[in-house]
């Protein structure tokens, strides 16, 4: 058998591999895992997710403001943008 012939076999076996071996990720790519969350809404009007994941000794926070250019009235434009870079300074 001659080399060429050995590296197309090689070559169509490692992208058969490959094309199996990826199955099972895009299967479990389509269903993301059901969270139990709660939500709550604190005095002052601020939303509250919480959930608890106990496998890692770790803490994470995310805050998100709904503001920002989109809620800024005509001739009053760019505070938006300057308060970002006031808070990220």
């Amino acid at each position: 058998m001659s080399y060429q012939v050995r590296l197309r076999r090689l070559a169509a076996a490692m992208v058969v591999a490959a094309a199996v071996g990826a199955v099972p990720f895009v299967h479990a790519a389509a269903r993301p895992p059901k969270l139990d969350y709660t939500m709550t809404t604190l005095p002052n009007g601020l939303n509250v997710v919480f959930l608890e994941d106990h496998s890692t000794p770790i803490v994470h926070l995310q805050i998100w403001y709904h503001v920002g250019s989109k809620n800024e009235k005509a001739g009053r434009t760019g505070f938006a943008h300057l308060f970002e870079h006031m808070m990220f300074k």
